[in-house]
């Protein structure tokens, strides 16, 4: 019976513990530390972990190593959270659907890519967390740029415009700006493309 309980108890400490630096990879994450949060999540051994810690962990994984450039080697992990999510938390969903995307374009799947980020579009519309959503109408505004269909990427760009000044960070406002300066300048419109680098270099200069 005393094994019993030590076993129990050792499974508890363990689980803890491995919530805890899941934990601490994602706020190294949220931080742009993708390779501390990667050499922190190589501490785990995923076998081990029960279904929601285990879709959490290919999360976060698939973002250090996105972070890292490392797009090649992530190959289906982020299906892990997909699956897990589907059906029972929508923002977790739409994040794993963005990085999905991301990654897909990263190797050079740019039509899987839209698919996914669409997705994402779609399930993150209307919940609270405005920087997702702003990261996912941003970037396919980049995709519809680097395809030449500057209309859908102004319209992308214009929306996302908004949704950076609601979580009111300078970088994604800078960046937007930027992406809005080059979009206007591609569709022949000077003015305005002058207007948004005028708007860029007189922003407050980012700070995270």
């Amino acid at each position: 019976l005393v094994g019993s309980e030590m076993c129990i108890r050792d499974s508890c400490c363990g689980k803890h513990s491995e919530r805890h630096v899941l934990s601490e990879a994602d706020r190294m994450l949220s931080v742009g530390k993708s390779d501390s949060a990667y050499h922190v999540l190589n501490k785990i051994n995923s076998h081990d972990l029960n279904d929601e810690d285990k879709a959490l962990y290919c999360l976060l994984m698939t973002q250090a190593m996105y972070g890292m450039d490392m797009e090649s080697e992530v190959d289906t992990l982020i299906d892990c959270s997909i699956k897990y999510y589907t059906g029972r938390d929508n923002a977790m969903l739409a994040e794993s659907y963005y990085y999905k995307g991301v990654v897909n374009y990263a190797i050079n799947n740019a039509d899987d890519a839209m698919i996914c980020l669409k997705k994402a579009e779609s399930l993150s519309s209307g919940l609270p967390d405005k920087e997702l959503y702003f990261k996912i109408l941003a970037y396919i505004s980049r995709i519809n740029f680097k395809s030449e269909n500057y209309s859908l990427a102004l319209k992308y760009g214009k929306e996302s415009l908004l949704y950076a000044e609601k979580t009111g960070k300078p970088t994604f406002i800078a960046l937007t700006y930027n992406l809005l300066a080059c979009i206007f300048e591609k569709l022949g419109n000077n003015d305005s493309a002058y207007v948004y680098v005028c708007l860029l270099y007189t922003s407050p200069s980012p700070r995270d």
